[in-house]
């Protein structure tokens, strides 16, 4: 889990977290699934713990916004806990024993579980959100309901999509139009290498090939 950016908004008392996640026990690239993820969060003592709300908002894909209300000016240190429940194969033990190693790893098991939770993986991570940190932003924020605020969310993130869809559908354009000219090109060097021979031909037959592997490397591009 990443922490990518962090909000403050000191007119209302609203603080905006937004996260990225990665689960590293898919085959594929993807989030960690947000029903998998549990949160806490903790405050200092001179911060009234009851008056502070949060709202986790999993978005689309890998990104989770979390949106904490009645945060005061002087919180100090804020603590958010994400605890990840996602199984693993790691965790799975698919080994078989017979009743000669069961009874060896019996007897050595009261020895051994003083020193297992040294080895134990921790599920959760902490992040530490404090007014000294230079990645914190001060911005006003408006006190929408979480509804509205994930809808606002959802917004912003489908206006930039379409507009990544736009840039790339220009730079599909702009690659189309190279491989139109280059291809040309192709046509040119093919017709010309016909009354070529020796060294010469080699030459024209480098080019040919480079050309070629221009429009290739465009059309992957493409795709």
């Amino acid at each position: 889990m990443t922490l990518t950016t962090q909000t403050y908004s000191k007119d209302n008392g609203i603080m905006v977290l937004e996260f990225e996640t990665s689960d590293s026990t898919s085959s594929i690239q993807k989030g960690i699934n947000a029903n998998n993820l549990k949160w806490n969060i903790y405050t200092p003592p001179s911060v009234d713990a009851s008056e502070v709300i949060m709202d986790v908002i999993p978005l689309t894909d890998n990104k989770v916004t979390v949106v904490v209300r009645n945060v005061p000016s002087n919180y100090g240190t804020l603590v958010l806990r994400v605890e990840n429940d996602t199984a693993s194969d790691d965790e799975v033990d698919v080994t078989i024993k017979d009743y000669d190693e069961y009874k060896a790893s019996s007897a050595k098991a009261t020895t051994s579980s003083s020193s297992s939770s040294d080895n134990e993986v921790l599920k959760y991570v902490d992040f530490y959100v404090t007014a000294q940190s230079g990645n914190l932003k001060y911005k006003k924020v408006e006190n929408l309901s979480r509804e509205k605020f994930a809808l606002k969310i959802f917004n912003e993130e489908l206006t930039f999509q379409k507009g990544q869809i736009t840039r790339l559908n220009d730079a599909i354009t702009k690659l189309q139009s190279s491989i139109t000219e280059d291809t040309a090109t192709l046509e040119q060097l093919q017709r010309e290498a016909q009354y070529l021979v020796g060294s010469e031909l080699d030459k024209r037959q480098d080019d040919i090939d480079d050309v070629q592997d221009g429009i290739n490397n465009r059309e992957k591009k493409i795709a």
